[in-house]
């Protein structure tokens, strides 16, 4: 048949849409009336055979099939919906790639609505040539694209002193693995021109509570990027739009989201999210601080808590396994509660600071038993019991829960989670080995790509808003407690108590003097309904973090919408209600950072790996 010349009619006229679509309609209802089902939950139909009928049209945006039901689930559920986490369904999640749209979230004050063309990141600090960059800007610049995993250091928090969880999604769902796409923050650094002596940055986030972190700049220049992609496409607004930081291998909250600042300093800036949150408290008393890495994990995803065996036969035990310091190299799986283990296969790719997949086949007999894994990094690193966690490092860590997950097959094929830390085994002191700061790497050089512009002095003014302990930066003004009382009754005293008491969301006031052994022994997890008392008073360091979160992230419901006059005097309220500073007495620019708190000197370096020893595998 010969072909119609270019631009005559076609051999069939065309259909309206109209009648294809109503043609659609009748030959779906034969099809439904020929053998169709309704989906349970769906409230639509599918046909007998989709062979007979003409599909849905194609849609510009793809989306999954409806029949898929993986979702995150919200933690804490006592706390407002934009505060506490997201958890990733790890057990239904396949291969090493999260879906975006499943990568856990952590937020403590919602999820920013940014217009990428209005987005900047700001470089300052101690740089010769301080930039301004957009984000197309930052796009020009050379890429580079790292699957890496992110886990919040709260990942398996609530598993410390019993087994409260009872699915791998609430027990480790607070870690997911992406494909970033970014710029090296090494490149901008250099761009800028960061001067010699600079041993740390400090990372700001858009967002309301306007999350700050200190890195050191050893770090930064190494292998951190500020990321605009995430699996081949922009990151989702939950996980960091437009731009994110990402720090492999350290604990989620240092991966910055909403990046919009980057400050080089030569100290770090001792915010909340690191003096006094993101510390771990150890049985006498001190705190560690700037607990980066996140060390060698895995947990079994197939069988797990609240799944099913439907009986006695083969299965393939399935689960991930990860470390903060480098590549997983062995993966053991115990079928009977550690008292032997089995090596695991690795799947491929095993790729460095990424999830890594492992499987073991597996017959169960039928009778109860226990499922464990334990994985060993490229350091020799085990993963370690909770009882060698717990001898160390107490009940009240909190954070960096990396001990072996039990789950517990019973007869009738269902799994449960399980705790296996039933006896105390006696607290004791810790050595700590104080941890030196790395030197920066960074070399003033001129610019090399020329992209972004100088920032004015009116634009670092507005979002230079984190204040380090010696005060630098803190605006002219003045307050006291007795100015600050009704300023906190109206602002602030719905979430906090009237006399800051209230634990609900956290108590700011509450106890004197150092922690005792018998609080030390009790559940101070706040999130988890423990005892209010990591108060102000008892655990904040400097009187200058109080004052730079409540200017930059108070009240929760207008954040930074408080005056510097009022700021003062809330934060001498605070601090008056905690016995800290009489009730006329007078802060201000000079007087605030001379405040000697009563925990300044209860904290201490990391000093990981503080457990963990090389094992062998044995089989049976």
């Amino acid at each position: 048949m010969e072909r119609p010349e270019s631009g005559s009619q076609p051999l069939v006229a065309p259909e309206s849409s109209r009648r294809r679509f109503l043609k659609r309609g009748l030959a779906l209802g034969a099809a439904l009336a020929a053998g169709g089902r309704t989906v349970p939950g769906q409230g639509q139909q599918t046909p007998a055979d989709p062979s007979k009928v003409v599909g849905r049209p194609m849609v510009p945006y793809g989306e999954r099939s409806r029949f898929e039901e993986a979702l995150k689930q919200k933690g804490p559920p006592s706390l407002p919906d934009e505060w506490g986490g997201n958890f990733t369904p790890l057990a239904e999640t396949l291969g090493i790639i999260t879906p975006s749209a499943l990568h856990y979230e952590v937020c403590r004050g919602g999820v920013p609505d940014i217009d990428p063309r209005q987005h900047r990141l700001l470089i300052h600090g101690m740089v010769d040539r301080p930039l301004i960059l957009t984000v197309d800007e930052l796009r020009r610049l050379p890429a580079t694209s790292r699957i890496v995993f992110v886990e919040c250091a709260g990942n398996t928090r609530s598993e410390w002193r019993a087994a409260t969880a009872g699915s791998v999604q609430f027990t480790h769902g607070l870690t997911s693995c992406s494909e970033w796409t970014g710029v090296a923050l090494s490149l901008l650094l250099r761009e800028a021109g960061a001067h010699k002596g600079a041993a740390w940055i400090v990372a700001e986030g858009a967002d309301a509570t306007g999350n700050e972190r200190s890195i050191p700049m050893a770090k930064a220049m190494d292998d951190v990027l500020v990321a605009y992609g995430q699996n081949g496409e922009a990151p989702r607004p939950g996980n960091g739009y437009p731009l994110r930081l990402i720090v492999p291998g350290w604990e989620g909250n240092v991966n910055v989201k909403w990046l919009r600042r980057i400050k080089v300093v030569a100290q770090p800036y001792m915010t909340r999210m690191e003096s006094p949150d993101h510390t771990s408290l150890l049985p006498n008393g001190k705190a560690r601080q700037f607990l980066f890495v996140m060390e060698a994990k895995s947990v079994i995803t197939f069988p797990s808590g609240g799944q099913r065996l439907p009986g006695p036969g083969f299965y393939e035990i399935r689960g991930l396994a990860w470390s903060g310091r480098g590549f997983v190299r062995r993966v053991e799986i115990s079928a009977n509660g550690g008292k032997t283990w089995r090596e695991a296969r690795l799947q491929a790719p095993v790729l460095r600071f990424a999830h890594t997949r492992f499987a073991l086949d597996w017959r169960w007999d039928g009778r109860e038993t226990v499922l464990q894994s334990r994985c060993t990094d490229e350091t020799g690193y085990v993963e370690p019991t909770l009882a060698e966690l717990v001898k160390v490092r107490g009940l009240n860590s909190i954070y960096h829960n990396n001990a072996i997950q039990s789950w517990k097959v019973v007869a009738d094929g269902s799994v449960h989670t399980m705790f296996t830390c039933k006896h105390w085994l006696g607290l004791r002191a810790v050595l700590l080995v104080v941890a030196s700061v790395v030197g920066s790497e960074a070399r003033a050089q001129m610019p090399t790509y020329g992209v972004g512009r100088a920032p004015t002095a009116e634009e670092v003014k507005a979002w230079d808003l984190t204040i380090p302990p010696d005060g630098q930066g803190l605006p002219p003004g003045r307050g006291t407690a007795l100015l600050g009382k009704p300023v906190y009754a109206e602002r602030c005293a719905s979430c906090h108590g009237e006399n800051g008491d209230d634990p609900k969301y956290r108590a700011l006031v509450g106890g004197r003097g150092p922690l005792t052994s018998a609080e030390l022994s009790e559940n101070l997890d706040w999130v988890l309904g423990g005892r209010p008392v990591l108060t102000i008073g008892r655990f904040w360091p400097y009187a200058t973090t109080l004052w730079s979160y409540i200017n930059r992230a108070q009240p929760f419901d207008e954040p930074g919408s408080l005056t510097h006059e009022q700021v003062y005097a809330v934060t001498a309220y605070l601090l008056y209600l905690n016995g800290i500073i009489g009730e006329t007495d007078v802060l201000d620019a000079r007087s605030l950072p001379a405040v000697k708190m009563p925990n300044r000197d209860g904290f201490v370096p990391d000093a990981r790996p503080d457990v963990g020893k090389t094992a062998t595998p044995s089989k049976r």
